[in-house]
């Protein structure tokens, strides 16, 4: 007796044998239910699966066929239910809430809906056989193969938590499978996103709805990212939010720090944590958190104190859901080093030399020890000291540093054994190698010396002596056609005599500074640049939303592109990576550190031939840096990768996973993930 409509958990993968030219060049003969449909069913190939036309096929086995010519629908139905199917679409769709994949979409060819012969085996419970002397291929009653097989574990009329999906394949099936891919569908439009991706045959759910009726399908791919098979039904997700603190445990005591680890059973877009004083109640909220990643808190240095904290996370909604409060007891030593030098070093220039705390301070001073007792450096507020040696010391030195406390009290960091190398010396300042001046720069020194007169020296095409201002600043302009490569040097008297810098290697521009410019109107970046980034989804399934929203974050919607500086040479880089590419570089602005001053040079930027050169070249680094393996782990979900990609070190701006979130909402990219199974 045939089998009711269901579906069936057994993949036939039929057509192994009709992918050669001698078959495909001979007539397959159709036997449904030992009637001879031949001369009604004129088979098909296509990417080598049999298509066979549903009519006649479900005609032979007892079965209404109907046709909706607005939604394109065949729908195959008796008194025990019906299949439902779409040309175009590889979902097939069963009377009890479930669906499978065809690895062939359905094809209307001279009027005639065909679909993979496996297609009508598996709607309708029955086996496929196929005699290769006869060329002959029949369906009927028995049981599949096992070595074709495909199976998914999981599923259930409602979820009320995280669910993991787990495949199981026969012989012939597995083989073929690369990845499987979780997709949340809309029960009506079969419209949807990707939920998970992994390689292998496990996907876990992570709900971004806490209440939703919606298809959930799991679905296999093969290298080359064509379908294998999938399952799927319609389920209700009714989840009970859970949100937890994971690495502190409740009534505990911490030194030093603790590492929290959110925990939450749905998809979230931020994290705050409310951390209590229990002593004077007084609470202090760190909002805008890494959802999914750890972070650190400790006290100020040298407190100790009973707290309570509470993690609070937003979800898809914007509602937020909190955990359970957490009483523990947290100790944290006050930490105070010298930093910028380490023991051995030898001086013989200068040095920047800081202070490493985690505690306030209101005065901070650097002091060198040496045979003659303790000679102050510097004394401020806070900050680094640029210490140049005088021109006398020299020898065996220590460093150190003390802070005075807001209660008075006087700490001092361990000393740190150096050695100087004496002698005159005389550093240029505010501008350093590789340096362009364009425009007025501010010119200024060190001496360890005292100075009676100095020079600012330029050597190049033409000599510039610029006389310079004792202890201040000099202002320098360059003139229209001194453009061109100069060494520069300080030049200096003293009561002893010259003395004279480094001399360093530098370049004068007086021409036009080009700056950076649009690659096309604001209006009409969505629509020019919205193909590329579904072609690069298609092709990695990392999502287009947050390829577009970074796209928008580097160049302000397409309006600020770099181009070279000097000859306003077109980058066409959208993302500001730097170095060379398909069309070389373009020289734009960066910061480098000379004699303890930040100053800017010139560095080359990545230049391309086109625009769709430099989408790649994005996609490309993202996709085969190891740094980016934990973002490529979520790539497929914009907000969870948003936060990902700062995790791995993209972005240092700790608002940069907000900034893409608030870009892919506000102007509606998420519908560019949109995956369509109708």
């Amino acid at each position: 007796m045939m089998k009711k409509f269901r579906m069936c958990l057994l993949i036939v993968l039929f057509g192994l044998c009709l992918c050669t030219t001698k078959t495909q060049a001979r007539k397959v003969n159709i036997i449904v239910q030992n009637i001879d449909i031949t001369d009604k069913s004129e088979t098909i190939i296509e990417r080598d699966r049999l298509m066979v036309p549903v009519r006649f096929v479900s005609e032979a086995l007892g079965k209404r066929v109907s046709y909706v010519e607005h939604s394109q629908e065949v729908i195959v139905e008796d008194v025990t239910g019906k299949v439902t199917l779409r040309i175009g679409s590889h979902l097939v769709e069963l009377t009890d809430g479930s669906y499978f994949l065809s690895d062939v979409a359905a094809k209307a060819v001279n009027g005639r809906t065909y679909v993979p012969i496996r297609v009508i085996a598996e709607a309708f419970g029955l086996a496929v056989g196929y005699d290769e002397g006869s060329n002959t291929v029949s369906i009927g009653e028995g049981q599949p193969s096992q070595v074709d097989s495909y199976q998914v574990e999981g599923f259930a009329s409602t979820l009320r938590d995280q669910t993991v999906f787990r495949v199981t394949a026969g012989a012939n099936v597995a083989p073929r499978i690369a990845t499987t891919k979780l997709f949340v569908l809309d029960s009506l439009t079969k419209k949807g996103f990707v939920n998970d991706s992994k390689p292998g045959m496990e996907v876990t759910y992570v709900p971004w709805d806490l209440k939703k009726f919606s298809i959930l399908l799991v679905a296999s791919y093969d290298a080359n990212g064509n379908i294998v098979a999938g399952r799927g039904r319609k389920v209700s997700t009714e989840i009970e939010p859970r949100v937890s603190l994971g690495g502190i445990v409740q009534g505990q005591t911490y030194h030093g720090s603790v590492e929290l680890q959110p925990q939450m059973n749905f998809v979230a877009k931020s994290a705050a944590y409310s951390v209590t004083d229990l002593m004077t109640n007084v609470t202090q909220t760190f909002d805008k958190r890494d959802p999914y990643g750890p972070w650190n808190f400790q006290l100020n240095g040298g407190e100790e104190k009973s707290l309570s904290i509470v993690l609070k996370v937003t979800d898809m909604e914007g509602k937020e859901h909190t955990s359970e409060p957490i009483q523990f007891f947290l100790s944290t030593p006050r930490s105070l080093h010298l930093i910028g030098v380490k023991p051995g070093d030898v001086i013989n220039g200068t040095k920047t030399i800081n202070v490493s705390r985690n505690f306030d301070v209101t005065s901070t001073r650097y002091y060198l020890q040496g045979p003659l007792g303790d000679l102050l450096l510097a004394e401020k507020p806070y900050g680094a000291h640029v210490f140049n040696p005088g021109a006398h010391i020299s020898g065996e030195f220590n460093l150190r540093a003390e802070v005075d406390l807001p209660n008075g009290e006087t700490l001092t960091t361990d000393a740190v054994a150096v050695r100087i190398q004496g002698g005159k010396r005389l550093l240029l300042q505010g501008i350093g190698p590789k340096a362009v001046i364009n425009e007025e720069v501010e010119l200024y020194y060190d001496s360890n010396v005292a100075l009676t007169s100095l020079e600012y020296v330029l050597k190049g095409p033409k000599t510039i002596r610029v006389v310079g201002s004792v202890g201040g600043k000099t202002k320098y302009r360059p003139e229209p056609g001194m453009d061109g490569s100069y060494t520069m040097v300080v030049e200096g008297q003293t009561a002893e005599g010259p003395i004279r810098s480094e001399e360093i290697a530098i370049r004068i521009h007086t021409g036009k500074i080009y700056k950076s410019r649009p690659v096309v109107e604001k209006d009409k970046f969505l629509e020019s640049f919205s193909p590329l980034a579904l072609a690069a989804q298609q092709k990695t399934s990392m999502a287009a939303s947050i390829q577009m929203a970074q796209a928008i974050l580097e160049t302000g919607w397409g309006q600020y592109v770099p181009v070279d500086k000097y000859s306003g040479k077109a980058s066409k880089n959208l993302f500001g990576i730097k170095g060379k590419a398909s069309n070389g570089s373009v020289i734009s602005n960066t910061w480098e550190e000379y004699n303890g001053v930040r100053y800017r040079i010139d560095d080359a930027f990545r230049a391309y031939n086109t625009l769709q050169e430099s989408w790649d070249d994005h996609k490309a680094l993202l996709l085969t840096k190891e740094r980016y393996g934990i973002f490529r782990d979520v790539m497929f979900d914009p907000y969870r990768g948003a936060w990902a990609i700062r995790r791995a070190g993209y972005a240092t701006d700790s608002a940069y996973p907000g900034k893409l979130i608030d870009i892919i909402e506000k102007y509606q990219l998420r519908e560019l993930d949109a995956v369509d199974f109708q």
